[in-house]
């Protein structure tokens, strides 16, 4: 097949072989790169999952949490909950109550269970240092 670009890789080239063991292996992707893996931000990452997940109750500021509409607002709070302290963020109260882990009650139940991505989302932002 005759690429419209012209030749891209050539038969001969080192690289073809690797390409082609590649693709007979099944293609996998063993996320083997350099590139460092991308912060959570609390405005793309955290804030669409307190929005789905808490607003119903904590839509404003109600039962000391602010999980409403304004970003700015939920941010604070968020942070206000969280322990920032190195292999503690699972002490963090926000995870706590939302995981209902360490006996920690929440009348909203169990939203991010210990394991869940999005438990893991938002322990890898307090992790990152709770970027905005």
């Amino acid at each position: 097949m005759t690429h419209i670009g012209g030749e891209v890789i050539k038969k001969t080239d080192p690289e073809f072989q690797i390409l082609v063991d590649w693709v007979t292996q099944g293609a996998k992707f063993d996320n083997n790169t350099n590139l460092p893996p991308a912060q959570k931000t609390f405005g793309t990452d955290v804030f669409p999952l307190i929005q789905a997940d808490c607003m119903g109750c904590h839509g404003n500021g109600n039962n000391t949490f602010n999980g409403g509409p304004n970003q700015a607002a939920s941010y604070a709070s968020a942070v206000s909950n969280t322990n920032q302290t190195a292999g503690m963020e699972d002490m963090s109260q926000l995870l706590q109550k939302a995981a209902r882990s360490n006996n920690t009650t929440h009348g909203g139940g169990t939203l991010w269970a210990v394991g869940s991505v999005k438990y893991g989302v938002v322990r890898d932002w307090i992790t990152d240092g709770v970027n905005q």
